[in-house]
């Protein structure tokens, strides 16, 4: 322990005075007491850690092989060569009956006539009428002779069944070789059973039996002979 001496604040006269250091000795640490002989006896060693089993790891290299990606390359098809087309034809115009029954066709813009040019009587309700386009094929136009059989079912000898257009009776051409009118129909100009006239530049109608065609008569010509079979059957 220093000890300063100070006196009112003043340093006392002894300049020889000065602080004494004394070292304490130092305290002796107690002993450890030995364990009892009943605690030593039963003490279990402490076990040694357990040895650690290093396993050794195997490095595989991977080598990354880089792909190469081949564009596809497509090829335009070729255009499939046009095939040719042809027009559709119309069938030529048939005679079916050379030598068979005559009937006559007079007709003009208003009116329409058939003769039986044969010595019996026809069954007209058979016959039929279409008008045929430039190329040759039938139209919308058509007239069934069961129109006229409504009203008298034969087309006797020298006789006439007869369409003459209502709108246009000053054209009806009215023939003097028609002994007697067996039946008459008065249709307008536009109707579709105006088959013998052009509605978008027809030039030619034709005449069916029994749903077959006999023959073709031009419209130009105003007059046409048709031949049916020897018997209506």
């Amino acid at each position: 322990v220093a000890t300063l001496l100070r006196n009112n604040g003043a340093v006392s006269s002894d300049a020889n005075a000065a602080a004494t250091l004394t070292a304490a000795p130092a305290a002796a640490l107690p002993s450890p007491s030995p364990l009892p002989a009943a605690l030593a006896a039963t003490a279990s060693p402490v076990p040694a850690p357990p040895d650690v089993a290093v396993t050794a790891v195997t490095v595989v290299a991977v080598t990354v092989i880089p792909m190469t990606v081949i564009p596809m390359t497509v090829m335009p098809a070729e255009p499939s060569a046009a095939l040719p087309t042809s027009a559709p034809t119309a069938a030529a115009p048939t005679v079916l009956y050379p030598d068979g029954r005559e009937l006559q066709l007079l007709y003009n813009a208003g009116s329409f006539y058939v003769l039986n040019m044969h010595s019996e009587p026809v069954e007209i309700g058979r016959a039929a009428f279409e008008l045929l386009d430039a190329s040759g094929f039938p139209t919308d136009y058509r007239f069934d002779g069961r129109r006229w059989a409504e009203f008298y079912a034969f087309l006797d000898a020298g006789s006439c069944n007869v369409l003459e257009l209502f709108d246009d009776a000053a054209a009806w051409l009215r023939p003097v070789s028609c002994a007697a009118f067996n039946a008459r129909i008065t249709p307008l100009s536009q109707d579709e059973i105006v088959f013998w006239t052009p509605h978008a530049a027809e030039t030619t109608f034709r005449v069916l039996w029994n749903e077959a065609e006999v023959g073709r008569c031009e419209i130009a010509a105003r007059q046409c002979t048709i031949f049916l079979p020897q018997s209506d059957t």
